[in-house]
């Protein structure tokens, strides 16, 4: 039984070292995910300036509601596409559940990054315990205390990149929502456009 201990033991050693390289790469992905954010956030404010006022018109119909910006947006790149297909049928509610599907897989790195922080954080702090309680009971402080230390340092950041991943992503969740919400809205606004002037066109030709 001992053995077995001994062999439960090195494996949740060995791990240690990955633990603590996995939470530094993921720390700086967190860092570039926060400079990004900004990047984002500021190209979304522009082309929801320009964008806007179409939401607004009630007279709308097909057309370039295309606005160029400075990175990829989804919505900018589904207005496209929309317009290709003239909003018309089956393809463009298909359209729309591929913008929604698109929106699911831009979010996903950060539900990853959101649950396997914390995650390795615990791995990062539990890891050190055993030689820290070991090193207390062979009166080695100096061990203890460097093991302590670096349970708690990666618990920190584990705590960090949880904590990070999860407010950026209810923001960009909150984003998607709003953008797959308007899309939607004109696409049913141009349906009862067209569809009202089909019926003037109707009413036109029985007076005739």
């Amino acid at each position: 039984m001992e053995s077995l201990y001994q062999i439960l033991n090195l494996i949740a050693t060995a791990l240690l070292i990955p633990t603590i390289i996995a939470l530094i790469f993921l720390f700086i992905r967190a860092l570039l995910l926060i400079g990004t954010f900004y990047g984002t956030y500021a190209d979304r404010a522009k082309f929801r300036k320009n964008i806007l006022p179409v939401f607004k018109d009630i007279q709308i119909g097909p057309g370039d509601y295309t606005v160029k910006t400075q990175k990829r947006h989804i919505m900018s790149v589904y207005l496209q596409k929309m317009n290709a297909i003239e909003w018309k049928g089956v393809q463009a509610l298909k359209l729309l559940s591929e913008m929604q599907m698109e929106y699911k897989k831009q979010l996903e790195p950060l539900k990853i990054l959101m649950r396997s922080g914390p995650m390795l954080g615990l791995m990062g702090t539990l890891i050190p315990m055993g030689p820290a309680l070991a090193g207390l009971a062979s009166g080695d402080i100096s061990s203890m205390a460097l093991n302590m230390q670096l349970a708690f340092s990666t618990t920190v950041l584990g705590i960090f990149i949880g904590l990070t991943s999860f407010i950026l992503l209810e923001v960009q969740k909150r984003w998607a929502n709003e953008d797959c919400a308007e899309l939607e809205y004109l696409y049913e606004l141009i349906q009862e456009n067209e569809k009202f002037h089909k019926d003037a066109e109707h009413q036109n030709e029985g007076y005739k």
